[in-house]
């Protein structure tokens, strides 16, 4: 599989997402729909739009017989990351899976000093307390009940 068929995977698969988070959540009460209906249907536009643009280049490349080779390894690391933090937030918490995902990425990925990745993980954390505070937002429960 080609880098272009790929991409136009990806964005497909990304336009039935949001599709079907917009068809979730055309279901929900008013004062709930607001914030993820709207940014579904803003999603799915920007998709279509991507997705349109891909399938031009797909076919134009199809007809020149272009087929360079798909670099898989990087990718599949990035998403084992984001899939671990979406693990470590359903038994951990957002503020807590936040902190340790944050540490682990920046001194792992990125190799940053110790300062710059507790500076980095204490700014964010209170960015996201403070924004949690001010929304008045409340996060889930998670399996840790905390």
């Amino acid at each position: 599989m080609d880098k272009k068929t790929a991409s136009l995977l990806f964005s497909l698969f990304l336009l039935l997402l949001f599709s079907g988070m917009a068809w979730e959540a055309a279901g929900f009460t008013e004062l709930a729909r607001f914030f993820p209906f709207y940014i579904s249907i803003i999603g799915a536009v920007f998709c279509t739009v991507q997705t349109i643009f891909l399938l031009k280049e797909w076919i134009r490349d199809k007809e020149e017989k272009k087929s360079p080779n798909l670099q898989i390894k990087a990718p599949t690391k990035y998403i084992g990351w984001i899939i671990g933090y979406v693990l470590l937030i359903y038994i951990f918490g957002l503020m807590a899976a936040t902190g340790t995902y944050l540490i682990l990425f920046l001194t792992m990925e990125t190799r940053l000093n110790w300062w710059k990745t507790a500076g980095t993980t204490v700014l964010v954390l209170l960015f996201l307390n403070f924004f949690s505070i001010y929304m008045n937002l409340y996060w889930p429960e998670n399996l840790m009940g905390w």
